[in-house]
């Protein structure tokens, strides 16, 4: 199994686990904060781009970066404010955008050996 395999079976996974965690905020078993529809919807994202990095389509690319962006908005604005008012770092956000940001950048670079 390749290299870039691995990375994107272990990313896979850990949007599965996301997937879990909104399903569970969802249904009020978890506090996650945010109304339940939301929940309910990054339930639908996560899971899908789990089964999508594990197909991998060309055009895969294009949602995982509007996806990213959306990410950096809600997740990197978290960080940033958990940062000014409690100067502790949000390693889940950190982790997330850096996860996602090397996904896109990846996908890219196996699109672009396709060509």
């Amino acid at each position: 199994m390749s290299w870039r395999e691995r990375f994107f079976r272990t990313v896979a996974a850990g949007s599965l686990v996301a997937a879990l965690y909104h399903a569970l905020a969802a249904l009020g078993l978890l506090s996650g904060g945010g109304p339940a529809w939301r929940h309910a919807l990054f339930t639908v994202i996560d899971a899908g781009l789990a089964w999508a990095l594990v197909r991998r389509p060309r055009w895969l690319v294009f949602p995982a970066a509007l996806l990213t962006v959306q990410q950096f908005t809600s997740h990197g604005r978290a960080a940033v404010t958990q940062w000014q008012a409690e100067h502790t770092v949000d390693w889940l956000s950190i982790v997330l955008l850096v996860a996602l940001t090397t996904t896109v950048a990846v996908l890219w670079q196996e699109r672009t050996e396709q060509a």
